[in-house]
């Protein structure tokens, strides 16, 4: 797995899902999982959203991606944290 394509791409998917519309409805849901075909073999990116903190007022981005060759040794993970006041 090429990290700086890897981490490319997990950082796109998390911005579009940032900026998709419904995305206090995917809070606390399913892993959103999309595998791309490259070269060198799939990438699999996978993001959960989830609750920043108890009082609601931020949501947190968590990316993994995961490559061919590191399907169960290394992955790369990120997080990305949308105060509710972006959502408007």
């Amino acid at each position: 797995m090429d990290n700086v394509t890897a981490y490319a791409a997990l950082v796109r998917e998390m911005e579009a899902l940032r900026q998709a519309p419904g995305l206090l409805a995917r809070v606390d849901g399913p892993a959103l999982v999309r595998v791309l075909e490259r070269d060198e073999g799939p990438l699999e990116l996978e993001i959960l959203v989830r609750w920043q903190d108890a009082g609601h007022t931020a949501l947190r981005l968590e990316g993994h991606a995961r490559g061919a060759s590191t399907w169960n040794h290394e992955h790369l993970r990120e997080t990305l944290v949308v105060p509710l006041q972006d959502l408007v």
